[in-house]
């Protein structure tokens, strides 16, 4: 059936008679089965799946479930289509290094599901489907029932996976390309010491070997290669249209899509993690705990502070501030623009992961289990205490996070 065309948000929608039908009908449908809320087939048409959908989408949200669309509800949708809802494409969700998500889940979780699989490193989503990246291979596993779909151990992963198109780029001391949808390997780059995770954009995919940049093409044809004078670089960021990323030789460089460098920063130590992108600033932390906010054009450095000795993880962003975890476990909220100091909280445990930031709600993978804390309240809680986490993602409303031995699936608890 011919939809006819309506821009979603360009009217109320509800069950009526006689029905709503439309394109943006449709486009609330995939975006609620993206969710996990819509389980039938998408036809336009807004009938009684679709306003159960709706009416479950909205109890989740906490707002009253009253099966309307209405503008605050198109807002929020709004927000979750253009923060990539259902799509988590690298280490921390996109090529940005952001670590946020736009969906809200809640504070309150409870195991809804586990399997068994050792080993994980890392995690990506794509829709429905969960990617899971261990030492010995790569699994598949559907998020609607939490079968696995596929597996392949012809690899022995070396980082986390990226997601380019319907591929899945994993780094293996070379790159290997696999199918999304098969598992079944479409090109295996050869590289030097491709250690860490690639980003990808426009059909080029870029990943540090060593000491040097590379760039490859969809086919795994080599484009470009930038050297640089230390032996290791961070993984890349990609932003602007260009590449963001740090080298051992004390520099924080800057390159365009042709491996032209456009600028380079000196920094006072070592950048082994990834750099982010977040509110028109690159944001860095040094192995000796140095904050750095740089302009992303130029290079020039807009701050540059020390809270204390202790190495920090890979930072998130929140709308309001970017949330940093030191070893011991102590998480600082600052102010991107100013890194003034907005809230200090003490878990006094270990992180493994980096922190995982949702509307409402920050998660942060230790030594003892999954940390939740309440950004509204500051109260906090551990899931799956006394193991510890070794990857986290979040995927439709819910949190996948991966202990030694599993798997497991946490989701509200109402």
């Amino acid at each position: 059936m011919r939809l006819p065309v309506v821009a979603l948000g360009g009217r109320e929608l509800k069950k009526q008679k006689p029905l709503l039908v439309g394109t943006d009908v449709r486009n609330l449908q995939q975006l609620l089965k993206r969710l996990g809320f819509f389980k039938t087939r998408i036809d336009g048409v807004f009938g009684d799946d679709t306003r159960h959908a709706v009416i479950q989408f909205q109890k989740v949200l906490g707002a009253k479930p009253s099966g309307i669309v209405d503008n605050a509800l198109f807002n929020i949708l709004h927000e979750l289509e253009q923060g990539g809802a259902g799509k988590w494409l690298t280490i921390q969700k996109d090529f940005c290094h952001t670590g946020y998500s736009p969906v809200p889940v809640p504070f309150n979780l409870k195991v809804a599901g586990a399997k068994r699989i050792p080993g994980i490193i890392g995690f990506n989503s794509y829709t429905d489907i969960l990617i899971a990246v261990a030492r010995n291979g790569v699994w598949a596993l559907d998020l609607k029932n939490f079968g696995i779909l596929w597996q392949n151990r012809d690899l022995s992963p070396t980082a986390e996976a990226s997601v380019m198109g319907s591929h899945i780029v994993v780094p293996s001391g070379n790159l290997v390309i696999l199918d999304l949808y098969s598992g079944k390997i479409m090109k295996t780059v050869d590289a030097e010491n491709i250690t860490g995770s690639a980003v990808a954009g426009e059909g080029v995919i870029v990943a540090a070997d060593g000491g040097s940049m590379q760039a490859f093409d969809e086919r795994g044809n080599k484009l470009w290669q930038y050297k640089t004078g230390g032996v290791l670089c961070s993984p890349p960021a990609l932003a602007y249209d260009l590449i963001y990323f740090a080298s051992s030789d004390h520099y924080f460089y800057c390159l365009d899509r042709k491996g032209i460098p456009y600028w380079k920063t000196k920094t006072v130590d070592v950048i082994s993690n990834p750099p982010s992108v977040w509110d028109g600033k690159v944001f860095a932390i040094s192995r000796d705990a140095w904050f750095y906010a740089v302009n992303p054009l130029t290079g020039d450095i807009i701050w540059k502070k020390k809270f204390s000795d202790e190495e920090f993880i890979a930072p998130a962003f929140h709308r309001d501030f970017m949330l940093a975890v030191d070893a011991r476990g102590t998480l600082l909220a600052l102010s991107p623009q100013r890194a003034e100091i907005k809230w200090i909280k003490e878990f006094k445990v270990p992180p493994t992961t980096s922190p995982l930031l949702c509307p409402k709600t920050a998660f942060i993978g230790t030594e003892n289990g999954l940390a939740a804390l309440d950004l509204l309240t500051g109260k906090y809680t551990f899931h799956l205490e006394g193991k510890k986490i070794t990857a986290l993602i979040q995927t439709r409303f819910d949190i996948v996070a991966a202990t030694e031995d599993e798997i497991a699936v946490l989701s509200p608890d109402f």
